[in-house]
């Protein structure tokens, strides 16, 4: 074996470990705080309930540990955005969350959306996808990510008694959107 397989094989071998460390470690986050995580954060619905909204320093503590959560889960290797979903799947649902959410949702709109699409955009390089045989597979990739939401979709409501037409309309409007909003 020559120097730079053996160095290819090392580093190989240790994206591998890191790979797996970073699934176990993610998986052990998970179970964590959906097992006590979500006994410990059963202290804020009532908190908040007992005093009728949600006070500053009731949002501080959501949003210190949001960051918490994100910061935990990219420090094992793991995209941030994992911490936050899964602190917001162990919260109980109640006024604690849809006070979050109402105080929360112009600063997302106003400020974060924009910045991610800006983010995006600035980032997007099209001169990637120049040649004839990347522009195949990104069409390809593209279809089939459409055509497998939309199938999805329509064996979903079509699962749920809706008749075939109108699982067709789900299906394509649910690949169609760009956004999701949540309906309280």
């Amino acid at each position: 074996m020559t120097a730079s397989q053996l160095s290819a094989t090392f580093f190989l071998q240790m994206a591998v470990i890191l790979g797996t460390l970073a699934i176990v470690a993610g998986a052990g986050y998970a179970l964590v705080i959906l097992g006590a995580g979500r006994r410990l954060l059963g202290g804020l619905g009532p908190a908040t309930d007992r005093a009728d909204g949600l006070t500053p320093p009731l949002l501080a503590v959501a949003l210190l540990l949001l960051m918490l959560a994100a910061w935990l889960t990219d420090l094992i290797g793991i995209h941030a955005v994992f911490g936050g979903f899964l602190l917001g799947v162990a919260m109980r649902r109640g006024l604690l969350t849809r006070e979050l959410g109402r105080q929360l949702e112009p600063f997302q709109v106003v400020l974060l959306l924009p910045m991610f699409f800006t983010y995006s955009g600035l980032n997007t390089q099209l001169d990637l996808v120049g040649d004839g045989l990347t522009l195949l597979v990104v069409a390809a990739v593209l279809v089939l990510a459409c055509a497998g939401k939309g199938l999805a979709c329509w064996a979903a409501a079509r699962w749920n008694g809706e008749e075939s037409r109108v699982a067709m309309a789900v299906g394509a409007l649910l690949n169609a959107r760009s956004l999701m909003e949540r309906s309280s």
